[in-house]
């Protein structure tokens, strides 16, 4: 991995000044009952410092007025195409808006999501000078209840050039910016690197549209898993910018992701994950899907952990179904908590639940109870 510890981004008041070598970049949107907010994200895409950019809206078959909204601004502005279909899913609705794409590159959002303004102009250029596949850039993550107002969480420990969890007005910045190969890619990606956070979100990237030509996006819920690798599997080159540019809301009520159930997570996301793996090892990198499936019983567990605090007839009917799932991990059990990235204390937490899942229980209450408190007060003692 090349590290470029002072990268310089120009951050333009003014739009980009269109030359010969510039290219359209189609943003597709995918919109389902988001009326209150597709306007704010609309017009962060409206007002991109890089101008050559293609808005498609898709409206996946809503119920309220997100159609009409977005027939408003189409009717506004030549630069947005609108399409209407019955409601199908996320993941439908977006490949349906790469296939009406006329731009050479393609970006993502989440309709309830916005971007800073220099989203476009900085990952095209890092893009564009490194001759890479897909650029990415890291995020912000905030509350509905903040957005716009600053009150921030950034996704990526921000270089000296980030204050006050927004991009600082100067025209010239340096950052760090990584370059990456596919196996590189492909490591920060399962790992979840902090260093190089790669996520399995589409968003906060900018890809070449022939990367992503023939592929499609799954119909279910958790799309993003087995798109994203299989979208970094067939990328050569890749190039991660610390630099937060994106706003990621996580707690609107009525979005689809706070829909989901705990029986979506056994349904969808699971199955998921089992396709990322088969793509890992067609890509040669069976030591990755190991490191994946040490990663997910990771996260199954904490998910078991969190049904078990709640303390509801439905996380108590998911704890039962998952027991059996994270059973599975008896078969590969030392493969998975000995590889590279495996915690020791996971291993005996695991170990703990494959022995008996009521003495991990009790384990996790007195954890609770006990334990975390005393740390705690700790802390405060210090």
């Amino acid at each position: 991995m090349q590290q470029i510890d002072s990268y310089p981004i120009s951050l333009a008041e003014q739009k980009q000044i269109i030359t010969g070598d510039a290219h359209t970049i189609s943003v597709v949107i995918a919109c389902y009952n988001v009326e209150k907010y597709i306007a704010r994200c609309v017009e962060s895409f409206l007002h991109q410092t890089y101008s050559k950019v293609e808005l498609i809206l898709v409206d996946d078959g809503s119920t309220d007025r997100t159609g009409q909204i977005c027939d408003a601004y189409a009717a506004a502005h030549n630069g947005i195409k609108v399409l209407h279909q019955a409601n199908t899913g996320q993941g439908e609705a977006r490949n349906r808006g790469v296939l009406a794409a006329s731009g050479e590159y393609i970006s993502f959002a989440d309709a309830d999501d916005y971007a800073e303004s220099q989203l476009l102009e900085i990952l095209y250029t890092v893009l564009r000078e490194f001759d890479a596949d897909v650029s990415i850039c890291s995020y912000f993550q905030e509350t509905e209840q903040a957005a716009g107002k600053g009150i921030s969480e950034i996704i990526q420990s921000p270089s000296e050039t980030m204050q006050n969890d927004k991009v600082q007005p100067e025209k010239k910045a340096c950052v760090r910016l990584n370059i990456l190969n596919k196996d590189e890619l492909l490591t920060c990606l399962v790992e979840e690197d902090e260093k190089c956070p790669i996520r399995n979100a589409v968003w906060n990237k900018l890809y070449k549209k022939t990367l992503l030509q023939d592929l499609r996006m799954s119909a279910h819920k958790y799309e993003d898993i087995l798109y994203t690798v299989q979208v970094m599997a067939g990328a050569q080159k890749a190039c991660y910018i610390d630099m937060p540019l994106y706003h990621y809301i996580i707690d609107r009520k009525d979005s689809t992701m706070n829909q989901y159930s705990w029986n979506n997570i056994l349904q969808y996301q699971i199955p998921a994950y089992r396709e990322k793996d088969q793509v890992l090892i067609d890509a040669g990198r069976a030591d990755l899907a190991v490191e994946h499936d040490y990663m997910v019983y990771k996260k199954l567990l904490l998910l078991y952990t969190q049904a078990r605090r709640e303390k509801t007839v439905s996380g108590h009917h998911f704890m039962k179904e998952l027991e059996p799932v994270l059973r599975g991990s008896r078969e590969q059990f030392e493969q998975l908590y000995s590889c590279r990235i495996a915690d020791p204390h996971q291993k005996m937490r695991m170990r703990m639940f494959l022995l008996a899942p009521v003495l991990y229980n009790v384990f996790m209450d007195l954890n609770d109870r006990i334990i975390l408190p005393l740390r705690q007060k700790g802390h405060t003692d210090i």
